[in-house]
């Protein structure tokens, strides 16, 4: 079966997981293929008890679904270039709150430079009001210009993380290298050939893929639609209700360890009074997500689909032996189990 756009949440999740995580299974309580028979289903489910699924066989497209217009494709075509911005080197104006600079700095506290901070003359990047740098640190580079070398002073938080560093009072001269203003390449044959090479042949090529891969979403996503808010959960077995819920958290989980930061310490920073009030306040994305799951698969049970193992290595590009050592290959199974289900519909509405 040929691998479709949509890919599916739990995939993408399950990936950001593995490739955070080493390739180790993120959260050793729960083994996420247990639920699950080799195929990928969950176990001791009668679905049809509890799901009811629509008239999905007489599906139409909804009306406008199959329009590309001119603006949908420039702006896809845009993104494609935005890929290989060139970056212009400006020096002669000052610095604007937004700017992308490249810049070193030499920092230090009583006069004597500490660990870390420093750029070593290698330059680094940095954009003002979107780069995380502490206190008004980048703040204070507006005004400036491409050159300059000049004196600014921050404070550490109290929290740093470093005793030498938390609270301190520091100094760093900076010097503004260049202003960095990125623009898109112009697109020609050449341009596409050098760096779209096996994607698109051509400027003409790359205009009617594009406009082809457009429309491709537009129905996945319209068929996806129909489907979802057509199905009924009649009832939600706790065990779906579990495995989405684990789903969730180790999403959190790895948005926390991208940070740096353990879960509780996350939760805590986004608001949310420790791991059992977040399940609280997702119950009913988890709700949603569980039904959802449980649809697609009613569908694959009643249509006789199946996602095989020589399946899993088409749809794969490459290796995918780490995520199956992490999450095993059942697991896998359900989690691309949507694109199947989404390109059996398509070709029921064709």
């Amino acid at each position: 079966m040929k691998k479709s756009r949509l890919i599916s949440l739990v995939l993408c999740l399950a990936l950001a997981v593995t490739a955070l995580a080493g390739c180790s299974k993120a959260d050793e309580k729960y083994d996420f293929s247990k639920p699950l028979d080799e195929k990928g289903i969950f176990k001791d489910i009668d679905f049809a008890e509890v799901v009811k699924l629509p008239d999905y066989k007489n599906f139409k497209f909804t009306e406008g679904t199959l329009e590309v217009s001119d603006e949908d494709i420039e702006t896809k075509i845009n993104e494609l270039l935005a890929q290989h911005q060139i970056a212009n080197e400006i020096k002669d104006r000052a610095v604007e709150d937004g700017d992308t600079l490249n810049i070193d700095y030499v920092g230090s506290i009583d006069g004597v430079e500490f660990e870390g901070g420093s750029t070593e003359g290698e330059g680094t990047e940095v954009t003002i009001g979107v780069t995380n740098y502490i206190d008004d640190f980048l703040q204070q580079l507006i005004g400036h210009k491409p050159g300059e070398n000049f004196d600014i002073e921050v404070t550490f938080p109290e929290d740093y993380g470093k005793e030498e560093l938390n609270g301190k009072d520091a100094i760093f001269n900076v010097t503004i290298n260049s202003i960095l203003e990125y623009v898109n390449p112009e697109l020609t044959d050449d341009f596409v050939k050098e760096n779209f090479e096996g994607t698109y042949e051509n400027v003409e090529d790359m205009y009617e893929k594009v406009t082809e891969d457009i429309l491709n979403t537009q129905k996945l996503n319209d068929v996806w639609t129909q489907f979802t808010e057509g199905a009924e959960c009649v009832d939600l077995p706790d065990e779906v209700y579990q495995f989405e819920k684990q789903v969730l958290l180790n999403y959190y989980k790895t948005m926390a360890a991208q940070y740096g930061m353990e879960f509780k310490d996350y939760l805590t920073a986004i608001g949310v009074a420790g791991e059992e009030q977040f399940i609280i306040q997702n119950a009913d994305q988890i709700k949603a997500n569980a039904a959802n799951t449980l649809a697609i698969q009613a569908l694959m049970v009643a249509e006789g689909l199946e996602v095989t193992d020589a399946d899993l290595d088409e749809y794969f590009a490459e290796d995918y032996s780490a995520l199956e050592e992490a999450y095993g290959k059942p697991y896998i199974k359900l989690a691309i189990m949507q694109d199947f289900a989404m390109e059996k519909l398509l070709e029921n509405m064709q």
